[in-house]
């Protein structure tokens, strides 16, 4: 099974957790772009895939974002327990960044691997 979804929003990279009175936590622009890619994920019908995934994602912004590995944590981490029960299942990741672009956002593509 094969399941794509596009978020039309600028790439937000995965930001460092802060620490404030004795507790670490997200800060407020990644937990709102985590809480986008999960909703465009539940509004495309992704399922809770079970088994082995290869994931590719494709990330467009006008101009650079932030490390491409930051994007990704981001959107691995938004999908955690909703596209997938743990990033273990995760066995193949493939990302791009394109920069210059007109529309921003990412595209992700996750396809279960055969038994």
């Amino acid at each position: 099974m094969t399941t794509l979804f596009s978020l039309h929003l600028r790439p937000v990279p995965k930001g460092r957790p802060r620490l404030g009175r004795g507790h670490a936590y997200t800060p407020a622009a990644t937990r709102a772009y985590e809480e986008h890619i999960a909703w465009a994920y539940k509004e495309a019908g992704g399922p809770l895939h079970e088994g082995l995934l290869d994931v590719t994602m494709v990330f467009r912004a006008q101009r650079w974002p932030g490390d491409l590995d930051n994007l990704v944590k981001a959107v691995l981490d938004a999908l955690n327990g909703i596209a997938w029960r743990d990033d273990r299942q995760i066995r193949e990741l493939h990302a791009a960044l394109e920069t210059g672009v007109l529309v921003e956002g990412v595209d992700v593509r996750i396809d279960e691997r055969s038994a």
